[in-house]
């Protein structure tokens, strides 16, 4: 519900990748912080707890069709209990990591 920023660079050049993640600004900016109490502010405790309980629900959800896309093309979803918000999938390929802070 509230932007955070982030981003998804890929490609076979790690040169690359490494020229386009210096110039990545981060996270430095307060409108985030704001932007959260703003949003709990209006969604009340009720609001805010029901939220987390339907994100629960739903990360279920995405992580056992995410686990079941990986296997049909030969990879796996990557286990992550430090984290427990983050998805990761691990391929011959590449690395894909979708995570939220």
């Amino acid at each position: 519900m509230v932007p955070v920023s982030g981003a998804i660079i890929s490609g076979f050049d790690a040169s690359f990748i490494t020229e386009i993640s210096k110039m990545y600004p981060g996270r430095a900016s307060a409108s985030p912080s704001l932007d959260v109490l703003i949003t709990l502010l209006s969604l009340g405790a009720n609001g805010y707890k029901k939220l987390l309980s339907e994100r629960r629900e739903l990360y279920g959800h995405l992580a056992q069709e995410l686990s079941a896309l990986a296997k049909r093309h030969g990879e796996r979803l990557l286990h992550t209990p430090h984290k427990p918000i983050s998805l990761g999938e691990e391929s011959w390929s590449s690395r894909w990591v979708w995570s939220r802070p």
